[in-house]
This record gives structure tokens, sequence and C-alpha cells, in this order.
């Protein structure tokens, strides 16, 4: 009898202690119910004013797929001129970037082209992004969003330049690989213009631009360039599938060529300017 009371009390001490378990475990009637998990933190949006700025030539900052180049090809020997490039986070998965410049007059060449780089730059170790390069023909979809102002004196542009090669690894900058340099100019100041001939004036997605082509430019690569019919910096997406579509329409590219890199900044010839990017996104498929 006494065992059968030993076996019966600890019995009831063992369901007691797994009730007591499961009650903790789901909280009690009155407890507190366990933390949900903690929803990512966005990050920090990073206004073109608080960005820090590089001054070195050549610099190179990268923020995820996108990279700013303090670029300097045009200068020369010229002293006396400064130039910085910074980049950050910017809105709804974009980059912020700014770009400032202060350049002496001393000829009619462009002397620097501060920029974001979004791709495979020619000459460069590798790409920015996984998208590109990716051959013309297979793009469903290229744009590029973007929100910025520029106030500038002495004679520029802002502009796109986009570089189609005939390899997906285009590690000189010389032609072969580079086959084409497409420019799109959304504003210019000053006496500079693009290179090449005006060939005609084009509607592409509702928009209106000033056609030119030229051959043999830089190391033997096609310049063909669009330029805005009237300057505008208001935000917009820019369909550059379209004028790739309109190029190859037109054949002055094959659609066999390999988009390479994406980039935009300010071709400078002289004087000062503050570009302020607030956002700068490509969407690609």
């Amino acid at each position: 009898m006494e065992e059968v009371i030993r076996f019966r009390t600890r019995s009831l001490l063992a369901l007691a202690w797994v009730s007591a378990v499961l009650v903790s475990a789901c909280g009690g009637s009155g407890g507190e119910s366990p933390a949900s998990p903690s929803a990512p933190t966005a990050p920090t949006v990073q206004p073109p004013d608080s960005l820090a700025l590089n001054c070195n030539e050549w610099s190179t900052v990268s923020n995820g797929p996108y990279l700013t180049q303090n670029n300097v090809w045009g200068k020369g020997p010229l002293t006396g001129w400064s130039q910085c490039v910074g980049i950050g986070t910017g809105p709804n998965d974009s980059v912020s970037a700014r770009f400032t410049w202060d350049w002496p007059i001393a000829g009619g060449n462009v002397k620097a082209y501060p920029e974001v780089i979004y791709g495979f730059k020619p000459a460069m170790a590798s790409s920015t992004s996984s998208s590109l390069p990716k051959i013309v023909n297979t793009i469903q979809e290229l744009s590029v969003t973007y929100d910025l102002t520029s106030t500038h004196t002495g004679s520029g542009n802002t502009a796109f330049d986009i570089w189609l090669t005939n390899t997906a690894t285009p590690s000189t900058f010389s032609s072969p690989p580079i086959s084409h340099e497409v420019m799109i100019w959304l504003e210019s100041w000053g006496a500079l213009a693009p290179g090449g001939s005006l060939i005609e004036t084009a509607t592409i997605a509702g928009k209106q631009w000033r056609v030119y082509l030229g051959e043999n430019f830089g190391n033997g690569w096609r310049y063909i360039a669009f330029k805005a019919v009237s300057n505008s910096l208001e935000p917009a997406t820019l369909d550059i599938k379209a004028i790739l579509s309109y190029a190859q329409l037109k054949g002055l590219i094959s659609g066999r060529e390999y988009v390479s890199s994406i980039e935009f900044g300010n071709e400078i010839v002289a004087g000062t300017g503050d570009t302020k990017i607030k956002s700068f996104s490509v969407q690609m498929r």
C-alpha cells in the first residue's frame, strides 16, 4: 500500500511539473505573449548635403551595386582645379550622390566626368552588378529613375554615358572591346556641344531628342548622342531600352552588343558646379 501511495505521489508531481512547463511556454492566462521577431530596420536615407566627399582624383566609393568615380580623364597637366564626389543611401533602394567642382578656363576640351557607375565600366576589374553586361537583344526593360538638382557656371553638361562592347568582360578601354559610346544629354550649358554630326530630331518615349552620330571616336568606336531639345532635370524615369531600340531600328547598333555599363554625371569643360542627386536607381530585366 505504501508503495502505491509513493507511485501516485510521484505521478501527480510529474503531471504538475509538465503543466507548469506548458503554461510557461504558452505565456499563461495572464502572462505576456512571447516577443515577435523585430522587423528589419530600413537603411537610413542620406541626403546629398550629408555625404562625405572624396576629393582625390580617380577615387572610387561604392554603395551596393553603384559606384562613384572622381573621373578626371581630360585634365592633362592642368593644375589649380578641385573636384569631389560622394555616394550614400537614397530612398527606395536607390543611391544618393553629390559632385562638386571648380575648373579653370583652359581650352575647350572636357576635363572631367564625376560620375555614378552601374555595371562593368570598360577597363575596370569587374561589374558592380550581376545584371550587366547584358546583350541588347535580350533586355526586356532598362530604365533609370532619378531626382537631382545641379547648379553651375562655365561650360558642361549633365549626361548619361553608356558603353556597348563586344564582350561581357571588357578588360581594356579601347576598341575593341568597346563598339559604341551612347550619350544621353539631359542638359548642357556654355559652349559644349555633342561630337559628331546632327542626323535628325526624334521623338522617343514621348521626349524629343537631337541625334548626333560620329565615327572613330576615342580609340575607334562609334559615338551616338541624344541631346534633349529642351534642357530638363525634372525628376523622371528615362527609358533607355526605348533609346537603344531606336538606335537599332536606325541601324546605328546591331542589338548583338553588350550593354556593359550605365554611367551618369557631369562632363565639365570649365567653371564651378554642385550636382546633388537625391535618388538614382536602375531598373532592368
